[in-house]
């Protein structure tokens, strides 16, 4: 059951990475967009990325677990950094991302679900004088998810190896 676990948690790292690293290599490419033109490509993330989204916090379950299960005596330190950083990227979402998010989407018709999950926590209006530091802060949050999630994934490779 062992080998389940970490394989579980190495291939929910990686679906967790999958956003991430989609949203930092999409970034030259948006930047050259008007401020209109870009609020009106960030409504495309949803659902997708909403549901793929679920797989953060499961890897973050499936690391904790993956490194409670290994034997004593194991070096078990690049589970517990690949747990880490996957934590650290969640804790980014929630901090430099979330808000900017339900901003995206404010004119969107979203599923129960969906407005269940945008509507959590405080929420931030944008105008033109705001618009360029939140745009900013919402694409430095990915960047910094993908490089956290890319090395959680690195972690969890190498551990399984």
């Amino acid at each position: 059951m062992e080998p389940v676990i970490h394989i579980l948690g190495a291939l929910l790292v990686i679906l967790a990475l999958v956003p991430a690293l989609a949203h930092a290599l999409e970034l030259p490419g948006k930047r050259r967009l008007e401020p209109g033109e870009y609020v009106s490509v960030q409504r495309i993330y949803y659902p997708g990325f909403t549901v793929i989204g679920a797989a953060e916090p499961l890897a973050i379950v499936a690391m904790l677990v993956s490194a409670l299960v290994t034997p004593a005596g194991t070096d078990n330190r690049l589970r517990w950094f690949a747990l880490l950083a996957v934590g650290a990227a969640h804790a980014v979402y929630w901090i430099r991302v979330h808000r900017i998010n339900q901003v995206w989407l404010r004119d969107e018709r979203l599923t129960a679900a969906g407005s269940a999950f945008f509507g959590a926590g405080p929420r931030v209006d944008l105008d033109e004088a705001t618009f360029v530091r939140s745009r900013r802060q919402w694409e430095r949050g990915h960047v910094a998810r993908a490089v956290l999630t890319g090395a959680a994934t690195i972690a969890v490779l190498i551990a399984l190896a």
